[in-house]
């Protein structure tokens, strides 16, 4: 599986907004997970903020993402 990981400039993560006409396809991350315990307060919302790398899963359900064209 491949890894993504955010893009920094410095100490700031870089952010750009695209429009939604943009995007291709969705994906599923799967999460990578440090030795260290998560805490009990962790809310999904704040999963990409919390996890510094995330592996995309290329094997689940290929139907579900395929485009027609």
């Amino acid at each position: 599986m491949r890894t993504v990981t955010p893009d920094y400039f410095g100490s700031a993560c870089v952010l750009s907004v695209i429009h939604i006409d943009s995007i291709y396809c969705a994906t599923y991350l799967l999460l990578i997970f440090d030795v260290t315990p998560l805490p009990q307060t962790l809310n999904y919302t704040a999963t990409l903020d919390s996890f510094q790398a995330f592996y995309v899963n290329n094997y689940i359900e290929y139907h579900a993402y395929k485009t027609f064209m």
